[in-house]
C-alpha cells in the first residue's frame, strides 16, 4: 500500500464523519473555499488506490462497509 498524506488520511476519517461526502471532506482538510475546487479534489483522493485502501480499512475498523 502506498503511504498517504497527512492531508489524506485526514480526508479519509472526515470522509467517514461527512457520511460520505468528499466535498465537505475536502473543504475541511484542504486549503480550499470553493465547493468545485472540492469536488474535484474529492473525486481524485477517492479514485486513488491507497485512499480507496485506507478508507475500507477504517470503515471494516468501525464494522462499516462502503
Amino acid at each position: 500500500m502506498s503511504k498517504l498524506t497527512l492531508k489524506q488520511k485526514l480526508f479519509v476519517k472526515e470522509y467517514i464523519k461527512t457520511n460520505g461526502n468528499g466535498t465537505q471532506s475536502a473543504l475541511r482538510v484542504y486549503d480550499t473555499t470553493n465547493p468545485k475546487t472540492a469536488t474535484v479534489i474529492g473525486v481524485e483522493n477517492l479514485s486513488k488506490p491507497s485512499v480507496k485502501e485506507e478508507l475500507e480499512r477504517a470503515l471494516s475498523k468501525s464494522n462499516l462497509e462502503l
